[in-house]
């Protein structure tokens, strides 16, 4: 089978000319499933599978590629944050996610997560920020992740939740990028279709789990498609385009890392500042 790319639905740039400079600005808002720029990532993802991966019926016209390994425990994955602890003193809550939360080609303290946290133990002390997100990863590892980590250390007062694409698909242990035909919300392709099922039917568990424990969701998607696919949930923020075009132009300081992650592949500084502002303001009305 040839390698060829693959045009992720959410892939693009938007671009702007500065009123002040006349100079032409632009920035990527997603991330990009362009093998030529996976190349640039700095864990393996560019791996290419040729075999295993076709000898699943379900997935045999699927060209595809390893994301990231699946880990047996939480306790087991790298941290970025906070060491994972049973004794919480104040408010508890737990992040998760993919790169996005992860904060690949950022700094601490330029992510969503470390604005959102910073914001909220300044009005009540929190225990600790707690992130089970790993670059890479898919839904349904998240999910695992997530009910693994209130069993082990508790149910936390909220979860906050940047859902990765659904193409991203749990296969031998390990996760891997998937794609066949269209994928899109409209799509009347039969894998792609799977794919869907697959992503819906993780978070419909994960919002059952949370409602069930008294745990507050908020989830957003980084993602065009699984952001129209999640849209009904009620834990679930769906962000139209231009809204947040136009907060990511707000908050862009032309500063290094402003409009581009430094990895030139994740959105930058501002629309973590983007997000961060969405989610707080749907904190502000659940709590």
């Amino acid at each position: 089978m040839s390698k060829k790319n693959i045009a992720h639905p959410g892939d693009s740039r938007f671009h702007w000319l500065d009123e002040q400079t006349g100079e032409q600005r632009s920035a990527l808002w997603v991330n990009t499933s362009d093998d030529s720029r996976l190349d640039k990532f700095s864990y393996e993802v560019s791996e290419h599978i040729q075999d295993d991966i076709y000898s699943y019926s379900l997935l045999k016209s699927m060209y595809g590629f390893k994301m990231c390994e699946s880990y047996d425990s939480i306790d087991d994955m790298p941290l970025r944050d906070d060491a994972f602890s049973s004794e919480h003193i104040g408010k508890h809550v737990l992040f998760a996610g993919c790169s996005m939360t992860w904060g690949t080609g950022l700094d601490k303290g330029e992510r969503w997560i470390d604005m959102v946290y910073n914001h909220i133990n300044s009005l009540n002390s929190h225990s600790g920020l707690f992130n089970v997100a790993q670059e890479g990863d898919g839904i349904q590892n998240q999910v695992g992740y997530i009910i693994e980590y209130c069993s082990k250390y508790g149910n936390p007062d909220t979860i906050f939740f940047n859902v990765p694409d659904f193409w991203r698909l749990l296969i031998k242990d390990k996760v891997f990028r998937v794609y066949s035909g269209e994928y899109s919300e409209y799509s009347q392709d039969a894998v792609a279709n799977v794919v869907l099922s697959i992503g819906r039917h993780y978070y419909k568990m994960l919002e059952d789990f949370c409602k069930i424990n008294n745990i507050n969701l908020i989830s957003i998607s980084w993602d065009g498609v699984t952001n129209n696919v999640l849209k009904d949930f009620k834990t679930f923020i769906h962000i139209e385009k231009n809204y947040l075009e136009r907060l990511i132009f707000k908050y862009d300081d032309r500063s290094e890392a402003s409009m581009s992650a430094r990895d030139g592949l994740h959105p930058g500084v501002a629309t973590h500042k983007a997000w961060t502002e969405i989610v707080l303001d749907k904190l502000k009305q659940i709590v």
